[in-house]
């Protein structure tokens, strides 16, 4: 049993608490830490998902009050890795960790497999380490530091910087606490780029949510279900549930800048990417923030995907779409046959119009769908002859006076053109899309801007292609690098304004 054991700092690792353990023990054999901390020398040093947390609580003093669930919880990356996994995958993870061995942790988090790779080093900001020192007289190492893609400090608004610990070092047994040696880059590099920095705060305000926030564990087809839902109502998926995969993309990626998406590892070029797949039913996990992109480029927020209605479960557009289609057999139709079924659905439809004479054409027609569409494809001319009156429009009925409706939509598109050219930092794309969600109406719809030739015109002007995009980027590009004094290099620029691939044209 240990002696003392250091009480853990706000979002401390435990392999943080472990390795200032060992400093205040006095012990310098790493063996000799691992038996007062494990009761055993056969524990290796996990940074996100420690095993043993059992054997630890087991050894502290007397009279302390740190529990298994604080240490699992609170001072490992558990509830990060696990969020976006169902209840059966979590409990496993768990009991790996608060047991003995945990050997195959790191494979059902697919933490080796992944394509967002973990840090080779331990991360951290030199004014948080300035900060602890002042106030708790030592530094420590932070959990949301070490999350894969996390290289800014947006409390501060700076990149972090790189430890000379290795997370996965040669000796595995060993817990390196963070010191002015292994900690030598004090230098203070400022995020420049408001747009980058504000991009980046909504998701590293989620992946500390994710850290901090026991959300309810749902099965993966959840997820694809909440996504493909939410992709519907924003016009990149059809009913059946069929994806604009192109246009997906290009937005996704005008919203987020190539830039942000590669510091995430996340990038979405070639045929077969993430992006793609996330939103196909789920074969494979996903890495959490590669979740957190999708969620924030759909407008939601994590409470509207865990505790989404049950709708997701029971889509109607997924039954139609996977509903096996219908044999239609075709009877053949001979004379007689479609002169007894022509005077049978000629019975029926007058002794309908005499039973219902109030009826309207739409009501007669859902009252008996077979008939009408029978009577409709052979025989329309004695259906046309015998459909009751059109109904006169009814009073306080809404209508539009388009032209006058015209010049205001169009007002509204201006200012909206004109606050997407003016804002700061990276320049979005202006598209038809973006237009009307800033103006908050569905109007430009192509039947109703058929009725508004002004609007029309306007927006055929404004709505930029891929092709004008990039110029505008690169001519943004060009003006910063001047004002802050940068040589102009095509590498450097074609970094700056987030673009990998150039045409000849824009090159020019």
């Amino acid at each position: 049993m240990m002696t003392h054991f250091p009480y853990p700092y706000e979002d401390e690792l435990l392999y943080s608490v472990i390795s200032r353990y060992g400093i205040r023990s006095g012990n310098t054999s790493h063996k000799a830490i691992l038996a007062d901390v494990f009761g055993s020398e056969n524990f290796t040093a996990c940074m996100e998902l420690q095993p043993g947390i059992r054997r630890i609580v087991h050894n502290l003093p007397m009279g302390s009050t740190i529990t298994e669930e604080q240490l699992l919880l609170r001072n490992t990356m558990f509830l990060f890795y696990t969020a976006f996994r169902d209840e059966e995958q979590a409990q496993t993870i768990r009991n790996e960790m608060l047991g003995d061995h945990g050997r195959d942790i790191n494979n059902a988090i697919g933490l080796m497999s992944s394509t967002v790779k973990p840090n080779l080093y331990f991360q951290y900001c030199p004014l948080c380490n300035e900060s602890d020192l002042k106030t708790l007289g030592e530094m420590y190492w932070r959990r949301l530091f070490q999350i894969p893609g996390v290289k800014i400090c947006v409390k501060h608004g700076v990149w972090l910087n790189q430890s000379l610990v290795p997370i996965r070092g040669t000796t595995k047994y060993v817990f390196t606490a963070p010191t002015f040696t292994n900690c030598p880059d004090n230098k203070v590099q400022k995020v420049t780029e408001k747009a980058l920095l504000n991009h980046y705060r909504y998701i590293i305000n989620d992946i500390e949510k994710l850290l901090n926030t026991k959300y309810p564990h749902r099965p993966q087809e959840w997820f694809y279900l909440v996504y493909k839902h939410h992709l519907m109502k924003k016009g990149y998926a059809t009913e059946r549930g069929r994806v604009d995969q192109k246009r997906l993309k290009q937005d996704f990626v005008d919203f987020y800048g190539s830039e942000l998406l590669n510091i995430l590892q996340s990038s979405v070029n070639g045929e077969s990417n993430w992006l793609k797949l996330i939103f196909q039913k789920h074969r494979k996990g996903f890495h959490p923030i590669r979740h957190l992109l999708v969620i924030h480029f759909l407008g939601l927020t994590l409470e509207d995907v865990f505790y989404a209605q049950e709708y997701p479960l029971n889509n109607d557009h997924e039954i139609k779409a996977n509903r096996p289609k219908r044999k239609i057999m075709k009877k053949t139709m001979t004379k007689e046959y479609k002169e007894q079924a022509r005077n049978e659905r000629r019975k029926t439809w007058l002794q309908m119009r005499k039973q219902y004479p109030n009826l309207s054409r739409l009501q007669l027609r859902k009252l008996n769908p077979k008939v009408y569409a029978w009577l409709y494809l052979y025989d329309r001319e004695f259906l046309m002859e015998n459909m009751p009156e059109k109904l006169p429009p009814k009073a306080g009925a809404t209508r539009y006076d388009w032209a006058k409706r015209d010049k205001e939509i169009l007002e509204q598109v201006k200012n909206a053109v004109q606050q997407l050219m003016n804002e700061e930092g990276k320049p979005k794309r202006i598209t038809k899309q973006r237009i009307q969600e800033m103006i908050g109406t569905q109007c430009l719809m192509p039947k109703h801007l058929r009725k508004m030739p002004l609007t029309k015109e306007y927006l055929e002007q404004v709505v930029e292609d891929s092709e004008t995009f990039r110029k505008r980027r690169i001519e943004w590009a060009i003006r910063e690098m001047k004002k802050d004094g940068e040589t102009l290099t095509l590498n450097k620029i074609k970094q700056k304004a987030g673009i990998s691939k150039l045409s000849f044209t824009v090159i020019e």
